[in-house]
């Protein structure tokens, strides 16, 4: 399944730390997101926007395993004074529209 969210950078003068941060996204995250099935993620930014997509096969099983994870809370903490995810801290859902794989 792909997925899309959006999120906001709290100012856009936060773009080069935001990038910086992601540079160095520490080695236990990305243990955390391999583990909790993230593959091919990818964030885009446009003005102060980001979006984030990526695919999962449960993404339901994903989020549990984040939501347990204290890595997982510790990056939150670590980039919460850059973005901005939305009420309660839930990125909104972008639906899909059109998807052409190239292989139809």
């Amino acid at each position: 399944m792909r997925i899309a969210e959006r999120w906001k950078l709290n100012d856009p003068s936060l773009k080069e730390e935001y990038l910086r941060r992601h540079r160095e996204i520490w080695p236990e995250m990305k243990a955390l997101l391999k583990e909790a099935g993230y593959r091919n993620y990818s964030i885009w930014l446009s003005g102060d926007d980001l979006f984030a997509v990526y695919e999962m096969d449960d993404p339901e099983k994903g989020r549990e395993i984040l939501d347990k994870s204290e890595v997982k809370k510790k990056w939150e903490d670590s980039m919460r004074h850059l973005i901005y995810l939305g009420p309660n801290d839930i990125p909104e859902r972008l639906e899909e529209m059109f998807f052409f794989s190239g292989e139809d």
